[in-house]
């Protein structure tokens, strides 16, 4: 009886690469990559998820070597548990003020 691969391997054994990660690395800037995770964000504070919100902007934070160790990830950890990114507009000008 032959095994079930699991989806996230290849024939091989080995990992595929993630597309998205590549790009990050090979062709965005500092800049660029903290726009890009702000829009990512963002969009999840249109449809009312602050929490989702903040996990995307760290999440995608650590994705880019320049900013995978921004102060801000942790200080917004701290101030989600803290209740003060509750409400859309808190988490907007959080988000926003990443620089």
């Amino acid at each position: 009886m032959v095994e079930q691969q699991s989806h996230n391997l290849l024939a091989d054994g080995s990992s595929p690469s993630n597309p998205i990660i590549d790009l990050l690395e090979d062709d965005m800037n500092r800049l660029q990559h903290l726009d890009w995770c702000k829009k990512r964000a963002l969009e999840f504070i249109k449809v009312g998820d602050c929490q989702q919100a903040y996990a995307s902007m760290a999440s995608d934070m650590r994705k880019h070597s320049e900013t995978e160790n921004h102060p801000a990830i942790d200080m917004g950890f701290q101030m989600m548990f803290g209740g003060l990114l509750n409400t859309a507009p808190e988490m907007e000008k959080y988000i926003n003020g990443f620089n």
